[in-house]
């Protein structure tokens, strides 16, 4: 167990409001941060079952931190993380709300691990959409040239990906519509027809106006950004609120078993197996679904959720 220096023991747990002093110290002592973070990134890729169920939050600043950082030895970890089936449980909103950008920011212009991910059938579909904006941000930013992009969007649409409706399909086609990608319009014409886009994510029309307009709005490239500031990112998080901690106590559920990954990540698809993460017991889920940044809002208003209830 790696042991925390003390300006870094705030970090470890969600115990009271934001560690602004905490935070900035471990940005001002940058070097002495990284392989503590990196640690930490590693044991939530190796297991992530025993952060389930309790206040542990470094893995989740380590991430912020470390793609703050553009620390590319924190990309591995970050990958394996996110093809863990119950990553919604381990990183809650993160996964619609930051996912993308964090590894974007991570992956020092390498585009495979994201893709192994994208295209993991056994990872949870907002990790794999998370995963597919993460492209989108690398291509916006320069890390990965855009005809690359588009070229492995395309292998999406025709083979790449199940044709069943899926948030994965919803993610590909707004990366298509908010970057103005008109190669993929006759393709997205097709998901459409073939009920393989969400019926509440626009249409077709819309789509299409969107790219022949020239793509997404303000609001909707801020899925494409890179991490800079990781105060910003998370400072107002509700969790750091005290009505949050009232109402939330401790947090006392149940721990699930720790799924057994091997020791090192291999980036190549064919070398890793997503079946290694699969927990011994029925894989716990949802009661509700959750709502992705494109999916209609659940107040019923038929806007997508990123522009009504889930607008910052």
């Amino acid at each position: 167990m790696d042991t925390l220096p003390d300006f870094l023991e705030p970090l470890a747990t969600l115990n009271g409001p934001f560690p602004h002093e905490a935070v900035a110290a471990a940005i001002e002592r940058r070097e002495e941060s990284v392989p503590h973070l990196l640690a930490a990134l590693e044991r939530a890729s190796i297991h992530p079952g025993e952060l389930l169920g309790d206040d542990a939050m470094l893995h989740e600043y380590a991430l912020f931190l470390l793609a703050q950082f553009r620390e590319t030895r924190g990309y591995p970890y970050a990958v394996a993380i996110a093809r863990y089936p119950l990553v919604n449980d381990l990183l809650g909103d993160t996964v619609t709300e930051s996912l993308g950008p964090i590894l974007a920011s991570l992956s020092g212009g390498d585009p495979t691990p994201i893709q192994s991910l994208a295209e993991d059938e056994q990872a949870d579909d907002y990790a794999r959409g998370a995963g597919i904006e993460a492209l989108g941000a690398m291509s916006r930013h320069g890390l990965w040239p855009e005809p690359e992009l588009a070229s492995y969007l395309t292998g999406l649409y025709t083979v790449g990906l199940k044709r069943e409706p899926s948030h994965v399909w919803d993610a590909l086609i707004a990366v298509s519509a908010d970057l103005a990608m008109r190669e993929h319009l006759d393709l997205i014409r097709e998901a459409f027809e073939e009920g393989l886009a969400n019926p509440g994510f626009d249409s077709f029309k819309h789509v299409s106006g969107m790219i022949r307009s020239g793509g997404g709005d303000a609001h909707d490239m801020r899925a494409y950004r890179l991490i800079d500031n990781t105060v910003s990112e998370i400072g107002l998080w509700y969790c750091f609120d005290e009505p949050f901690k009232d109402k939330h106590g401790d947090g006392d559920d149940e721990k699930l078993p720790t799924p057994i990954i091997p020791s090192a990540f291999t980036p190549a698809p064919v070398e890793f197996s997503p079946t290694a993460w699969r927990p011994d017991r029925e894989t716990f889920r949802r009661t509700e679904p959750k709502i992705g940044r494109n999916d209609p809002c659940s107040c019923g208003s038929g806007k997508k959720y990123k522009k009504c209830c889930g607008q910052p």
